[in-house]
């Protein structure tokens, strides 16, 4: 029929024969809408079991992007979710310069703080330097990063280590003044 769309060179398809199991694609163009989606399919299995095709649908990537909506307590904070191989699915901050694209390489390698998460401390696209939380989602292969830059995680320690030092150096003034004093 030439009303249909022949996907089988997609590779969300070529997942679904090869592994004969719920897929989850890699963000892309859709054919029809031209637009960012992302395929789910399962594959379709004859009575012998044998691969005859697959049902799936694709799910416009802005759906995942309402997933963020609000989600960021301040314009600082960062949420990017990627398909768990760099490619962008959401992003908290200027979606549509990021969403299909690939995540710059971390500059450090992230520290684990539990199976699936890791902390990791790296320069953002922007320039700015983050502090990272991620999550790997299993289901569905996806990392969750939410970001922070630096400057507002250290900051309070700087301004403690600060005044700790101003209050050292105060009572090392008072007591010499008093040890001189006393000298006298």
């Amino acid at each position: 029929d030439s009303s249909l769309l022949d996907l089988s060179s997609r590779n969300w398809f070529q997942q679904v024969r090869t592994k004969r199991t719920f897929v989850v694609g890699a963000p892309q163009v859709g054919i029809i809408t031209a637009g960012w989606v992302i395929a789910v399919a399962v594959p379709l299995t004859d009575a012998k079991g044998e691969f005859i095709g697959a049902i799936g649908a694709s799910i416009p990537s802005v759906r995942f992007q309402e997933l963020l909506a609000g989600a960021p307590a301040a314009a600082h904070e960062l949420i990017t979710i990627d398909d768990g191989n760099g490619i962008v699915l959401a992003r908290s901050a200027e979606p549509e310069q990021w969403v299909g694209k690939r995540l710059p390489p971390a500059t450090h390698p992230g520290t684990p703080i539990g199976p699936g998460r890791e902390v990791i401390r790296g320069v953002d696209a922007d320039g700015t330097q983050r502090l990272w939380a991620s999550v790997k989602v299993p289901s569905v292969g996806w990392t969750v990063f939410a970001g922070i830059p630096i400057e507002r995680v250290m900051a309070p320690a700087r301004a403690k280590l600060f005044s700790g030092t101003a209050l050292g150096v105060l009572a090392l003034l008072v007591a010499g003044t008093l040890a001189r004093g006393i000298e006298r």
